[in-house]
Order: C-alpha cells, then sequence, then structure tokens
C-alpha cells in the first residue's frame, strides 16, 4: 500500500465499503483460507487534475462466474459461485452505491494467473466531485474503526419498490447498450475539451480543403492531438505518452514526404496507436475494440456532450452572450478589412488565411468542420472516459493432455525442418543439381515462394500464440516441454524469414524494384521481429508484453521506412538496375512521387521527368519533397528526345 495516501472522501462511507467487501470476502472463503487486500495509485492524473486510486479485496473461494460478476450487485440478489452456494443481502449493492457515490467504479475481475477465488476492484478519485455531504481527508494506511459494522446502515439501505402503477424512470438505453465494457460515471463536462475540437473543426475547414498535404494537415493534426492528450485521463502514462510522440512523427509525414501512399498509411497508422493509447490496450482484442470504440464514442459520448452544452448557458444570459459575439465578429470585419486595405502585406497574409467562400465552398468547408470537429470530440471523450478493452479477452484455459498441443506443434517443426532441409541440398547441390530435380533454373527456383513464405510466417505466429495459452505450466517438466518446442519452431522461422527477404531480393534484381515489393520486405522483416520477441518471452514465459511491442515495432518499422524515403530508394535501385542490365520501366518512373525527382535528375534518370512540372503550393502546403523536386524540374535540356525511348 502506498505510503501517506490521503484520499478526500466520507469517512463512514469509504470505512463501510471496506468493511463489506472484507465481510463479503471471508463469508465465501473456506475456513483458514486468506483474504488480501490491496491499495495502489497506478491509475493517476484524472481529467481534472486529481489523481485516482484502486483498491482490491480477494478472497480464496470458489469464485465468482463472469456470467454473475454483474448480477451480484443488485439488491437481495443470489450469487451463484462455482461450488453452488449462495448469498444473499446489501452488502455489494451498498458497496457499488458507496462507490458511485464518490464517482468511482466497481467489479469483479479475474483472478491473478493460478490463482483460484474473486477478486473485486473499486476505481475511486483521490478528489472526488463536491456533494451535499461532508468529506474529510481519509488515511488509507490506517485500518477502518472496529465499530463499523457491515449491517446496513438505514440510510443506505436502497428505497423500496415503488407500489404497483407506480412509473419507474427507465435505465438509460445507451447504459444497457454499453453494459459494464463502457460505464458512463458522470463523467464531468469539460466546455473548453468542446471548444476546442469545434475550433479544431473550423481550423480543419480553411486549411484543408483545396490543398495538398503538407504543412497545413500536420498543424491541423498537432491541434487535434493536444485537444486529446490535454482531457486524456492518462496522460501521464508511459504508454499513452509514447504513443503520443509515435503520434507526432506519424503526422510530421505530411510535411515531409510527397508520397501520398506512405503519408496515408502513416496517418492511418497514427489513428490506431492514438486509440490504443488513449484506451492503455494490453491484448490483441483489446487494440481491436480500441478501434472500434474510437467511432462508437460519438454515440457513448452523447449524454456527457449534452451536460457541456448546457453549460453554455451558465457562462452568462443568452442575450449577452449573443451581443458579445456579435460585437466581437463586427470589430473583427470593421478593423480588419480597414487595416488590410492600408497594408499591402497584411492584405497578402490575409487573402492567404481567408477562405475564397463560394456555395459550393461554404458547404464543402461545413462539412470538413462537422467531420473533423465530430473526430476530434469522439477521441477527447475516449480519452476522458475510455472502455474496459481488455475485460473481454478470454482467459487461458490450458489443456489437460500435453499431447493435445504438443503433436500439432512438432508435426509443423517437422514440416519447416523438412523445407530448410530442402532450402540445404539447394544451396550445396547448385544450380545443376535443382535444374535435375525440379526442371527449373536456379533464378526461377528462387523466384517463385515469397509470397507464400510470408504467409507461412504469419501463420506460425498464430500457431505459437495458440500453443503458449494451450500449453499446461504445472510442471518443470511442462515448461521444458513448452520452451523446447516453441523454441525449435522459432529458429526455423528466422530461418524462413531469411529466405523469404533472399528470394524477393533475387526477384527484384530480375524484375525491378516497386512499392508493393519493398512493402513486403517490410513487412516480413517486422514478422522477423516478431519472432524474435516471442522467443524472448518464451525464455521466461511471460508475454503480457508482447502485443504492445508488436505494435510499437510496427509503428518503428513504417516510421524507418519514411525515413528511407521509400519512392527515391525505389529510383535509385532502379536506376542501378538499368546500368547493369539495361532494363528499366520508365513508365513506372514516371508515376513515383517528387520525393524521387532529386534522385532520377542526378542518377540519369531524367527521361521519367518529361512533362512533370513544379508545385506553386502556399506556405499551408509546403511539403519537403515537392520543395526538393521543385529546384530540380522542368529539366527542359536534359529530357529532350527521352519521350522515343519509352
Amino acid at each position: 500500500m502506498p505510503d501517506g495516501l490521503l484520499v478526500r472522501a466520507d469517512p463512514d462511507r469509504l470505512h463501510q465499503l471496506v468493511a463489506n467487501l472484507l465481510d463479503n470476502a471471508s463469508r465465501h472463503s473456506p475456513a483458514g483460507g486468506v483474504v488480501s487486500v490491496a491499495v495502489s495509485t497506478d491509475r493517476v492524473e484524472a481529467v481534472d487534475g486529481a489523481g485516482w486510486y484502486r483498491l482490491e479485496v480477494a478472497d480464496s473461494g470458489p469464485g465468482i462466474a463472469p456470467a454473475d460478476r454483474e448480477r451480484v450487485f443488485e439488491p437481495f440478489g443470489t450469487l451463484s459461485t462455482a461450488s453452488g452456494t449462495g448469498g444473499t443481502g446489501l452488502g455489494l449493492a451498498i458497496a457499488r452505491w458507496v462507490t458511485e457515490l464518490h464517482g468511482g467504479s466497481i467489479s469483479f475481475v479475474e483472478p491473478e494467473h493460478g490463482v483460484s477465488g474473486a477478486r473485486v476492484r473499486v476505481d475511486l478519485p483521490l478528489r472526488p466531485p463536491d456533494r451535499p455531504a461532508d468529506r474529510q481527508e481519509v488515511s488509507m494506511t490506517q485500518p477502518p474503526p472496529t465499530d463499523v459494522a457491515t449491517t446496513p446502515d438505514p440510510q443506505l439501505v436502497p428505497a423500496p419498490a415503488p407500489p404497483a402503477g407506480t412509473p419507474v424512470p427507465p435505465r438509460p438505453l445507451l447504459d444497457d447498450m454499453f453494459g459494464s465494457f463502457w460505464p458512463e460515471h458522470a463523467v464531468p463536462a469539460r466546455l473548453p475539451i468542446l471548444g476546442a475540437a469545434v475550433a479544431v473543426g473550423l481550423f480543419a475547414a480553411l486549411v484543408l480543403p483545396f490543398r495538398d498535404l503538407g504543412a497545413g494537415t500536420v498543424l491541423v493534426l498537432l491541434a487535434a492531438g493536444a485537444v486529446v492528450l490535454a482531457g486524456a485521463r492518462d496522460r501521464r502514462d508511459p504508454f499513452t505518452l509514447g504513443c503520443a510522440l509515435l503520434c507526432a512523427l506519424l503526422a510530421l509525414t505530411a510535411a515531409v514526404r510527397a508520397a501520398d501512399w506512405i503519408v496515408l498509411l502513416s496517418l492511418l497508422a497514427g489513428a490506431v496507436v492514438c486509440a490504443c493509447g488513449l484506451t492503455r490496450g494490453r491484448t490483441l482484442p483489446g487494440f481491436v475494440l480500441s478501434c472500434v470504440s474510437w467511432p462508437l464514442a460519438g454515440l457513448r459520448g452523447l449524454p456527457w456532450l449534452g451536460r457541456t452544452a448546457a453549460r453554455v448557458t451558465g457562462l452568462g444570459h443568452g442575450a449577452a452572450l449573443l451581443r458579445t459575439l456579435v460585437l466581437s465578429i463586427a470589430g473583427l470585419l470593421v478593423f480588419g478589412l480597414l487595416l488590410a486595405s492600408a497594408d499591402a502585406l497584411l492584405a497578402e497574409w490575409v487573402d492567404a488565411l481567408l477562405p475564397n467562400l463560394t456555395i459550393d465552398t461554404v458547404v464543402l468547408r461545413a462539412f470538413v468542420t462537422v467531420a473533423v470537429g465530430g473526430t476530434v470530440l469522439a477521441a477527447a471523450y475516449l480519452a476522458l472516459n475510455p472502455p474496459h478493452v481488455d475485460r473481454v479477452a478470454p482467459a487461458a484455459r490450458p489443456v489437460k493432455r500435453r499431447y493435445e498441443w504438443l503433436a500439432p506443434v512438432l508435426v509443423v517443426d517437422a514440416v519447416f525442418a523438412a523445407f530448410l532441409l530442402a532450402q540445404a541440398a539447394a544451396f550445396f547441390g547448385g544450380h545443376d543439381y535443382v535444374q535435375r530435380s525440379t526442371g527449373l533454373t536456379y533464378a526461377e527456383y528462387v523466384h517463385q515462394g515469397f509470397g507464400q513464405l510470408t504467409v507461412a510466417t504469419a501463420l506460425t505466429l498464430l500457431v505459437i500464440g495458440v500453443a503458449a495459452r494451450k500449453a499446461p505450466r504445472a510442471t518443470a517438466s511442462d515448461r521444458l516441454w513448452l520452451r523446447a518446442a516453441l523454441g525449435v519452431l522459432c529458429v526455423e522461422v528466422l530461418v524462413v524469414v531469411w529466405s523469404a527477404l533472399y528470394r524477393m531480393h533475387l526477384y527484384q534484381q530480375a524484375y525491378g524494384f516497386t512499392r508493393l515489393r519493398l512493402l513486403v520486405d517490410v513487412f516480413e522483416g517486422w514478422l522477423g521481429v516478431l519472432i524474435l520477441l516471442m522467443a524472448v518471452a518464451g525464455v521466461g514465459l511471460r508475454g503480457s508484453w508482447l502485443p504492445r511491442a508488436a505494435l510499437l515495432t510496427g509503428v518503428a518499422a513504417l516510421l524507418g521506412l519514411s525515413a528511407l524515403n521509400p519512392d527515391a530508394w525505389i529510383a535509385e535501385h532502379n536506376l542501378d538496375r538499368y546500368a547493369d542490365t539495361g532494363k528499366v520501366d520508365w513508365a513506372y518512373l514516371r508515376l513515383l512521387s517528387d520525393d524521387a525527382v532529386p534522385t532520377l535528375a542526378d542518377h540519369g534518370g531524367a527521361c521519367a521527368l518529361v512533362d512533370r512540372q513544379p508545385s506553386d503550393d502556399d506556405w499551408l502546403e509546403w511539403n519537403l519533397g515537392r520543395a526538393r523536386a521543385a529546384d530540380h524540374v522542368p529539366l527542359r535540356q536534359a529530357v529532350e528526345g527521352c519521350v522515343s525511348q519509352d
């Protein structure tokens, strides 16, 4: 327990919460069983600047079935445990009531791996929102007073059921729809976030339409990210901060690279990383749910949006607010037009910033405002109230008999071993042996199959993941077999990765370098990195860190590809091949983006620059790739006579 942890709470209610949880845990534990209590502050820095703390109580009883974990909090409900015993009362219902009274959440979660029993988790803010009830600073390092009874206080007992015929307010539809996956415990209204999201939408409407991707795009993305991160509940979490940094680097590709394909891949990866960072996902299903939760936040956040919008009227009377707005706009227009007409430089700045407004452009800019502002607002709500994306991840259920997982893995080991044996025979037998055995030349032999090898590598990751979940680890023999079988498979697959990369290299030397082939190289290399990470995790048989490592290394690979300047790399290698073999696809080289123009101009590829014109970007469209290309085109003297060379 953290030393000196002080929380602002109602002491009696908080003591009642702890006492009820301890009473419930002791009643469901066997004689001599252990009830553990833990308090931590791993969820720090909430949206309002205050921290959060977590209380967990675990027993050694039969546990609670997943289907009953929500129902046990109902007043006078019956708890069906794994042993068939049950209990009735108000203890857990009161515990939930006290938790929600303090703005927190309570739920039963999976026990630690290899441990039986039930584990209840309570997340509470250090400084809950103000309520009429008095609050005091309570020390969580001291036990609750002994005079706190587990019998419910009459004031805490839920109200009796209303008489027949009395209308009962229905439970909010969205609460029923999202359930415990995404509870909404009265997330506080955040008017600054709403205003900032609208401002980002308006800024995007001014900058994005009728402009190429460039500096303006980066400014919009960075502004949107700042709004989202400012309101994130876990914005000081290292994983969240790391994801924010990666998102910023991915956004910069819009101002660095002119190749739309690499920029779009980077922006898509940035959206995935943003969603995972806000929800702090830890598993592959959690990552998928994080990405799905972003668009769903537009629906789940409607109650919060209503509360936030309602606070606008609290800023002042409606007439005064409208009058202030009109006077401010009038001052901007009158003095802005006068001063712009008096200074030519200021007029140029105004012309560059203000859009050309027509009926068509107004509709487009309004759509951009709503789309971008709504996307930022949905992400902001996801940051304020992230769902429990990892709760739906299925728990590992090892098989009872070793051969159930070991036999399939050994079969895969044997298949890969046969492949490696064939590779060794082809390498040591030489070209003549390959041609006699297959009827193919050595070049034809190595050119085929790289696609199949890439798929086989990806499927091997699935095999290793399933085997690791299904293999029992109770004995030293079980762990040894697991390490040996999967370790051999990892080594074999690493050799397959090398073979696939070598085949792709030879294929590119024979048929040329393209974007797709380069992407296959990078993807296959990333799969090899994942195999290495799995091998490392297999040493200690702990792989909870693997999903996040896979996500971060994948983003790092994409950033490395962007830093490589892929279009320029493709142009350079194709021109080197042209110098060696006299073969080149000029039509394909002309399709490359402006990133490749300096390389083409400086390495004898000017024929690929026919009819290419320099860009006339304004400062909001500035892009490093297009700016460098403008220094090389048009090359009229260099490209004369190149058309006939196609």
